[in-house]
């Protein structure tokens, strides 16, 4: 049995110049994850696919959840998508 991810970035978190091949230059979050942001950074990531600093995963049945709250995302960039 695997169990749906959660996680909590606050305290002013800078994501910053990081890079990706497939998704999320910064942060990739897969099916069933809970990601939430509070008060951070990301810029200037990279990523060869989808989602210069974000991206994430679902199906028919299962969707990652991603909360931004007061965060600046800015200067990021992707080949495919975002």
């Amino acid at each position: 049995h695997t169990f749906p991810a959660r996680m909590t970035f606050s305290s002013s978190c800078r994501l910053h110049d990081n890079r990706a091949f497939t998704a999320g230059g910064a942060l990739a979050l897969d099916q069933d994850a809970t990601v939430t942001a509070v008060d951070c950074v990301f810029s200037h990531n990279t990523c060869e696919g989808r989602g210069g600093a974000l991206s994430t995963a679902s199906s028919s049945s299962k969707r990652a959840l991603l909360r931004l709250q007061k965060c600046v995302v800015s200067g990021n960039s992707a080949t495919e998508a975002g």
